[in-house]
């Protein structure tokens, strides 16, 4: 529902944080977090440099936590 900018609006944000944050929580530990380690092992070396591993590990959390929160938001939006 599009309410134009108010003070609900921090409500909503105020109510719905707890929710999201422990969900975001949750994907990153549990789910992202290890899919993240599973394919960096398949594309790393053991002797990469820690910048190139950090990067990589950085990125494909990226791209998993933003699929993962968009999934957040169509569910909190259905």
């Amino acid at each position: 529902m599009i309410e134009g900018f108010s003070l609900n609006i921090f409500k909503h944000a105020a109510l719905g944080f707890p929710l999201a944050f422990i969900y975001a929580l949750v994907g990153d530990i549990f789910i992202v977090g290890k899919i993240v380690k599973i394919i960096t092992s398949k594309i790393l070396k053991p002797n990469d440099d820690m910048k190139k591993v950090g990067v990589y590990m950085s990125f494909f959390t990226s791209c998993g936590m933003v699929i993962w929160m968009s999934l957040f938001g169509v569910i909190t939006n259905i």
